[in-house]
């Protein structure tokens, strides 16, 4: 976990944020595959709404666009999901999902490992930049 929470601040200090990104900072639940810093890109009209955390980026180098839908008020609810995750015994795949208050700036993020019965969770607080 070390080494997410070191990656992370890394990765925000070389990721140009554009002016419709929330950072947040989460919290893990404590079963991995979270990362503690996690961009999220607004939908606009011209960009599609992404996500980039450590996780995705040792898995895929790069933001991923994510599907979008208004859980009603100022919620939004991101989805993604990132396969080839580096882990033991074999590369792990992740579902996750979150909730993004854009008023209250705050985000719960769950996640499901694909073929493991536990879940990840986590919340945390953000900021635009």
């Amino acid at each position: 976990m070390r080494i997410l929470t070191t990656f992370s601040f890394f990765l925000l200090s070389t990721m140009a944020v554009a002016a419709q990104d929330i950072v947040c900072t989460v919290k893990s639940g404590g079963q991995g595959f979270m990362s503690p810093v996690i961009v999220f890109g607004l939908p606009a009209a011209d960009q599609q709404p992404y996500v980039f955390d450590a996780v995705i980026e040792m898995a895929k180098g790069a933001p991923m666009v994510a599907k979008v839908k208004s859980r009603g008020g100022t919620v939004l609810r991101y989805r993604w999901r990132v396969s080839n995750i580096p882990a033991r015994p074999s590369p792990a795949t992740v579902g996750y999902w979150a909730d993004l208050d854009t008023s209250n700036m705050t985000v719960k993020v769950s996640g499901t490992i694909r073929g493991f019965d536990n879940d990840i969770k986590g919340r945390g607080n953000c900021e635009k930049r």
